[in-house]
């Protein structure tokens, strides 16, 4: 369950047991610090309403025919009402006797009577489409509803709003076009924060290189294809269940949870200096070589025991929320202005700071586990940046 105060349900049951196998070991730990990190955004690289908003736009054919009709119809009606006071005159002004004109008056009459109806009820079935209340989308041809949220999958979705949690569903199916016209989002900023905190926030949203968002709809690109994201994601559900399988027992208290994720990672895994090798000082995710993607994910880590800043945040993040405390990825910047990922748990009813990168090399591997913010200081002291959590939700995570 979500402690009381925490911001939003980012914890997920942990199961009990593995029905996998434990994974092979991995090589043995040097544990260097972490001289090198490397932190890469996904890029911001076009915007669909360049050519790919064209689903999302009004529907103008639907407009104009509507136009076309009403004008008819309007012109029906009116037409209507002539003829029958043009009967009607006529009617009077016809002499007895005169059976057969008075036969085509009542006739006009009839027919204008039954036009004018008929007119009535197309006009009464329009007025609904030009007079849409305010809080109605005139881009869509019906009003939006809310997406369900798929709580059938196997990958666990974090969000700190429905929007962040429905773009990470859409992105761990591969989805390159998200609709979000039913969250009614005012600005495009709306929607680029909310995207960057679902793949920031979600370890099985997997190398997500390029983006691009307007208020309605984001375009997603992806380093792997739908069929590789899928065989990385159930690979690292089965080594992740393992580990907590073999580190984790029920009568541990989150403290003791988050001591043992931290000694799992840094026994088994070692900084990847040769993928933080291959970018450039202030890197984008579409950066990295493809034969280095792994270490910018969970995957690096849990996988190949190997990985730069962000593998380990995601295989910290990925197992801490697995095993039923709340963790998040933070991302920024160090005092020597390199690009750096942690992590926060919470703890004691408090969120506490985690660097598990920075643990893993002497001069101990717990110097950096559940402290303060205030307590980097000296080559570790760091800033955070406002992408790896919606704006207004910075705030609720700060360490006490």
């Amino acid at each position: 369950m979500w402690p009381p105060g925490a911001p939003g349900p980012y914890a997920a049951p942990f199961p009990p047991s593995s029905p996998y196998p434990p994974p092979p070991p991995f090589g043995p730990q040097q544990g260097p610090r972490d001289a090198r990190p490397a932190y890469p955004v996904p890029a911001y690289a076009y915007s669909p309403s360049d050519e790919h908003d064209d689903q999302f736009r009004p529907p103008t054919k639907t407009l104009a025919v509507v136009s076309l009709v009403m004008a008819i119809v309007w012109i029906g009606g009116l037409g209507s009402v002539v003829a029958i006071i043009t009967g009607i005159i006529a009617l009077g002004l016809i002499g007895a006797g005169r059976a057969a004109g008075k036969a085509m008056a009542i006739g006009g009459i009839a027919i204008g009577a039954l036009s004018l109806g008929v007119t009535a009820v197309l006009l009464g079935g329009m007025l609904p489409i030009v007079t849409q209340p305010n809080n109605v989308d005139p881009r869509a041809e019906a009003p939006p509803t809310l997406p369900s949220l798929d709580s059938t999958s196997a990958y666990p979705v974090y969000g700190s709003k429905d929007v962040v949690k429905y773009i990470a569903q859409e992105m761990l199916v591969h989805e390159d076009i998200i609709d979000l016209r039913a969250y009614s989002l005012d600005t495009k900023a709306q929607a680029d924060d909310a995207l960057l905190e679902a793949v920031s926030q979600n370890p099985y949203v997997i190398d997500v290189r390029t983006y691009g968002c307007t208020p309605h709809a984001c375009r997603v690109g992806y380093g792997y294809t739908k069929e590789e994201q899928a065989e990385i994601q159930e690979d690292v559900l089965e080594a992740s269940t393992a580990v907590l399988a073999e580190i984790i027992s029920p009568e541990m208290s989150d403290v003791d949870r988050v001591k043992a994720i931290n000694k799992w990672i840094v026994d088994n895994a070692e900084y990847d200096m040769e993928a933080a090798d291959q970018l450039p000082d202030d890197p984008q995710a579409s950066d990295v070589p493809d034969e280095y993607r792994y270490a910018w994910n969970a995957s690096g880590v849990l996988l190949r025991g190997k990985g730069v800043c962000e593998s380990y945040a995601d295989a910290f993040s990925l197992l801490a929320n697995a095993a039923g405390v709340p963790a998040v990825i933070v991302s920024g910047k160090l005092s020597d202005g390199s690009p750096h990922a942690w992590n926060k748990v919470f703890v004691g009813g408090v969120w506490k700071a985690v660097d598990v990168t920075w643990n893993d090399g002497p001069p101990t591997t717990t110097a950096y586990l559940m402290i303060n913010d205030s307590q980097f200081t000296g080559e570790a002291a760091r800033s955070e940046d406002d992408q790896w959590m919606s704006d207004d939700h910075i705030a609720d995570f700060a360490t006490p």
